[in-house]
Order: C-alpha cells, then sequence, then structure tokens
C-alpha cells in the first residue's frame, strides 16, 4: 500500500488513497438538498353559518290550463273571412268565425211566418169558442157541435207553441252562425279557413281557446309520501312554486287538487298546484318544476357549494385551521339550494372553509385571505412552480399540489370538481 508523508517536519502520518479521496468529497462537495419552505397560498374563504332551512321536494311537472275550450262548427255552411288572427289574446265575446247565415236566417223568417199564421188560426178560434158559448146554454146549438170548437181552439193554439219553437230554433242556428270565445284566454291555430265547408257532417273543431291565468302544474309524487302531504294539506293551504327549468320564470300558488287514487303502474298521486299566469308566460302542456316545501330543517349548517370538491364518489372541503392551515374534510351534503350546499357531518357552524384559489393547496398548507378578484390570476394561484431539485430553485417556491378527477357529485349528479371548486 502506498503512503503519503508530511513534507515539513512532525510526526508522519500514513493514508490510505481511498480514505483521502472519500474525505476530499466530503468536504468539497454541494451541501445535500433541503426541503423549501412553503410560502403562504392565497385563498378565499367563507365561514359556515347555520340558520332554519325549509326541505323543499322538488318534482317535474306538466303545465295545464283549467279550461282549454275547442270552438266547433254547431251549424253546416261555409266559413266566412276569420275576425281574430289564431294566435290571438281575446275576451269572452270576441267573435272568431262566421258561418254563413244567408239560408238560417231565411228559414228564421219562414219559421215566423208560420208562427204568425199559427197565431191567427189560433186567434179566430178562441173567438169561435166565445160566440157560440150563449147559444149552448139556450140550446141554439148541440153540445157536440161546441165542444168540437173547443177541441179546434186547443189545436191552434198548441200550433202556435209548435210555430214559436220553430222560431227559436232558427234563431239559435243563425246565432250559431257567429262563434265567438267563451271565455278570456289565447287562441289557438285554425283547423278550417275561408271558404270551407265546416259543420255537423264536416270538420266541427275549427280551433282551441286555452284560459291563460290562473293555470295548473300537475305532478305526481311518489305514493309513500301522501301521509306527509294529507297532514300538511288537512292543516290549512299548502304552498307550492313553479317554474321553467333551473333559472326560467318562476310563480308562487298552492296545490289544489289530489287524486283519489294512486296510478298502478307509477305508484305515485296525481297532484295540482294553481297559480296566476296573467302575462301568460306559462303555456298548456309545457314542461317545469313544482317545488313544495314540507318542513324546516332547524340549524342547518351552510356553505357555499363553490367549497365542495370531489375525490372518487365522495365530498371534500378545505377547511382552515386557527393557524391558516388547512386539511381536507370529508363531508356529507343531503340537499343543495340557491348556491348553498347543507352539511350534514363534517363541519361546524363558525368553520372556515376555502372556496376559491384551491389548485396549490395540499394537505399542511399554509394560506392567507387574498384580496377579492385576485384569487386565480396569473402570478398568484397560477403562477408557475419552479422545480425543487433545481439549483436555481426559490426556497418560498410552493410545492405542487395533486387536484382529483372531477366526478358525479352523490348528492345531486353535478360534476364538481376540485381544481374549478374555486373559479
Amino acid at each position: 500500500m502506498k503512503l503519503l508523508t508530511p513534507t515539513t517536519g512532525g510526526p508522519a502520518f500514513a493514508f490510505p488513497i481511498s480514505m483521502t479521496l472519500a474525505l476530499s468529497m466530503v468536504s468539497c462537495g454541494p451541501e445535500p438538498f433541503k426541503p423549501p419552505v412553503l410560502a403562504e397560498v392565497p385563498v378565499r374563504t367563507a365561514v359556515a353559518v347555520a340558520k332554519d332551512l325549509p326541505i323543499v321536494h322538488s318534482y317535474p311537472a306538466v303545465f295545464q290550463s283549467p279550461r282549454p275550450v275547442q270552438l266547433t262548427a254547431r251549424v253546416a255552411g261555409y266559413l266566412m273571412p276569420q275576425e281574430t288572427p289564431d294566435g290571438s289574446m281575446v275576451k269572452a265575446g270576441d267573435v272568431v268565425y262566421r258561418i254563413d247565415p244567408a239560408q238560417y236566417k231565411a228559414q228564421l223568417a219562414s219559421a215566423e211566418a208560420s208562427l204568425a199564421s199559427a197565431l191567427a188560426a189560433s186567434q179566430f178560434a178562441d173567438s169561435e169558442v166565445q160566440r157560440n158559448a150563449p147559444l149552448v146554454e139556450v140550446g141554439a146549438m148541440s153540445r157536440q157541435d161546441f165542444d168540437n170548437l173547443v177541441t179546434k181552439a186547443k189545436e191552434a193554439t198548441a200550433q202556435v207553441l209548435s210555430a214559436q219553437a220553430q222560431v227559436e230554433l232558427q234563431a239559435l242556428n243563425v246565432s250559431y252562425c257567429t262563434i265567438a270565445s267563451p271565455m278570456d284566454g289565447k287562441l289557438g291555430k285554425s283547423q278550417e279557413f275561408e271558404g270551407s265547408m265546416v259543420g255537423p257532417g264536416y270538420n266541427t273543431d275549427l280551433n282551441l281557446v286555452v284560459q291563460t291565468t290562473p293555470m295548473w302544474a300537475q305532478f305526481s309524487p311518489s305514493a309513500t309520501e301522501w301521509p306527509r302531504y294529507e297532514t300538511l294539506l288537512a292543516a290549512g293551504a299548502l304552498p307550492a312554486s313553479v317554474q321553467y327549468g333551473m333559472a326560467g320564470p318562476s310563480a308562487q300558488g298552492s296545490v289544489v287538487f289530489t287524486n283519489n287514487e294512486v296510478g298502478q303502474t307509477t305508484s305515485s298521486m296525481l297532484m295540482r298546484a294553481e297559480f296566476p299566469n296573467p302575462a301568460g308566460v306559462f303555456v298548456q302542456g309545457a314542461l317545469g318544476e313544482v317545488s313544495v316545501q314540507l318542513s324546516v330543517m332547524n340549524s342547518a349548517v351552510l356553505i357555499p357549494v363553490a367549497a365542495l370538491w370531489a375525490r372518487e364518489t365522495e365530498l371534500f372541503v378545505w377547511k382552515v385551521a386557527p393557524d391558516n392551515t388547512v386539511s381536507s374534510v370529508r363531508v356529507t351534503v343531503p340537499q343543495r339550494s340557491a348556491g348553498e350546499a347543507v352539511i350534514a357531518s363534517g363541519l361546524a357552524a363558525g368553520d372556515r372553509v376555502v372556496v376559491a384559489g384551491m389548485q396549490k393547496l395540499r394537505e399542511g398548507s399554509k394560506v392567507m385571505e387574498a384580496p377579492a378578484g385576485t384569487v386565480n390570476k396569473p402570478g398568484i394561484a397560477a403562477s408557475p412552480r419552479p422545480d425543487p431539485h433545481s439549483s436555481t430553485a426559490s426556497a418560498t417556491s410552493s410545492p405542487p399540489a395533486v387536484a382529483p378527477p372531477a366526478v358525479a357529485s352523490p348528492t345531486t349528479g353535478s360534476s364538481t370538481s376540485h381544481g374549478k371548486a374555486g373559479n
């Protein structure tokens, strides 16, 4: 083994060459990697609050007019020009169609003439009875001849009644030539047009008028909910709200009808909510939603829906501790309403949760409250992160956080992403 000896005075030491090289590498090499100090992540937070929350059940509904009335041709004839355009809002009595009345006016005139003749015959028969009545008393006329006169007078009276009925019938036929709306509502599309032959023996349906206010919303809760509905209805009017879709027009009304049987194939109970519709926004046959308040959840814990993020089939939030560090907490969300989520477990009133700026968070991250409108802008939450193993890495750069994939929420079926929950 080769030994190294000092060149100056002093005791000589012998070292193996391999040991000398190892000592040289330890004393001259770079320092070991030290984990960077984590910076505070700018976020926006919200505090869970407790308040009484109505428990509302919503159902798909079909809007229906309480009075859809078919305009029909009750007498045969040719249609004249339509007087009210299709789709118009009409008042009771507004004329929509006319049928050529000429033949019916002629028949009415004939009936009136027959009535006049019958009246004249009746008057003559009555006068004959009155004039011959004294002759019977003195024996100048037989009782049988007088009875014949009385019978003729009664027959003449009957002819008058028959003629009067014919006049009324022909007058009705003339009136049927004018087809008017029986109520306030909206006119639909015509089935027949000017010049068409309509009435008995032809097409009798001309148009449909529907009442527009109030309207009904028909819905069908499960039969298992009926006992609760029965209790609420027995206590008084049951309020209900109706709406087109998620963000369409809405109106307030009440439940006015429950069926007397359960559907055998659907196991549901048909119900109706009635509501005002003065502007005619809700249309017969359209689909919407009915919401009925069944109870109230006292002291429900609420947080913004934006605080939720999903992992697999479970929902989580980033909970902020008093020292401003965060931890992921699993929560149970039985209901969402108007941008708020009801928390059944996992949080208490007063807990602080992150609602924006979640992209860089991981267990134990330290956070700070950022000014409104700054979170998620480039240079704050979305700034690039240097490689911690690089020699140029900053000592304050934040380590990367892995965002869970977006999955369907187990409570509402909506897609919620960790990475987007703060947007």
